[in-house]
């Protein structure tokens, strides 16, 4: 095998790579500043669960915060990046959860809460598989040696 076919095989996965990356973490980036609207929405009422619904409003803007500079950072396709943003995705599960144990009238869900959170949960493995796919054909394009 040549010099010059290696390079020709890196540089032909390499645009893939990037557009499935890229992809993945602007629709995680999009699907992050999403999450952060419920926390506009939130009503109090001195109830115990008021605290929880601020960890989650919170935890919510960072996920946001991280998602952003994960897009800016991985752009070029760094391989940390991209897993941060996995990280990030897989965390923003969390605040999703409330649905499945909250009593309805605590969560800010409309119509089917539960089923919500699994269509949320369902897309959030979507994103976080197109990001592994972007990142893992990085590697298939590399060769190991001189």
């Amino acid at each position: 095998m040549s010099a010059s076919s290696v390079s020709t095989s890196a540089v032909h996965y390499a645009p893939r790579r990037l557009g499935l990356l890229r992809t993945g973490l602007i629709i995680a980036t999009v699907f992050a500043l999403l999450g952060v609207l419920p926390s506009f929405d939130m009503g109090f009422d001195g109830s115990a669960w008021d605290a929880v619904l601020i960890t989650f409003a919170v935890l919510s803007a960072v996920i946001a915060v991280g998602a952003i500079a994960c897009l800016i950072i991985g752009w070029n396709g760094r391989r940390g990046a991209a897993i941060a943003a996995c990280v990030l995705q897989v965390v923003s599960i969390i605040p999703s959860l409330p649905a499945f144990f909250l009593p309805r009238h605590e969560t800010t869900a409309e119509g089917p809460g539960p089923l919500l959170a699994v269509v949320g949960i369902v897309l959030t493995a979507g994103v976080i598989a197109v990001i592994l796919l972007g990142r893992r054909r990085a590697r298939a394009g590399r060769t190991t040696g001189a």
